[in-house]
């Protein structure tokens, strides 16, 4: 995971030294790689609830996901949940981001545990002065986390409808 503040300051450091990194690839991440059970733990307690109990095994989430991705095509309902998205998360990904660091001295600043916070704080703030994207992606993450979260869902579904229909969800 990375930051936004990580991320702009990785962009503008690129391109404060343009010199340097014209006609580069630089890939910019956090410090070390998370397994997402470790993010997901950090979120959940970051938020005030617990993980559910139990865990799907990837080989049953594989297979649902293809079940549902079935029954939706021919009715042209985009599926909950697909194979890509479901790989996109069991895939083990790390990240080097020696060459940026070389190139250009970049180092992520904002911790996870930090970034995690300060996170969940924006989106709750946000969703309190009556944003609905804020209040659409913050129940979700609750219902993620099998948990209810009373936010305007009216309001979050008119703003994920009007964001799909732009091609933005």
């Amino acid at each position: 995971p990375m930051h936004v503040t990580d991320a702009a300051q990785a962009l503008m450091i690129c391109a404060k030294q343009i010199d340097k990194t014209r006609g580069e690839a630089f890939i910019a991440a956090g410090n070390a790689p998370v397994p997402l059970a470790e993010l997901a733990a950090l979120i959940a307690k970051e938020c005030g609830v617990s993980l559910p109990p139990f865990h799907i095994p990837a080989w049953f989430a594989k297979f649902a996901a293809r079940i549902c991705e079935g029954i939706c095509a021919p009715f042209g309902i985009e599926p909950f949940i697909h194979h890509n998205r479901l790989n996109f998360f069991l895939r083990h990904q790390a990240f080097d981001i020696s060459k940026i660091q070389r190139t250009v001295g970049y180092a992520p600043r904002i911790d996870l545990p930090d970034g995690i916070r300060e996170t969940v704080a924006w989106y709750r703030k946000a969703a309190e002065q009556g944003d609905a994207e804020a209040q659409f992606k913050v129940g979700v993450c609750y219902e993620f986390l099998g948990r209810s979260h009373p936010c305007n869902y009216e309001l979050a579904v008119e703003w994920y409808e009007k964001a799909a229909k732009q091609g933005f969800a």
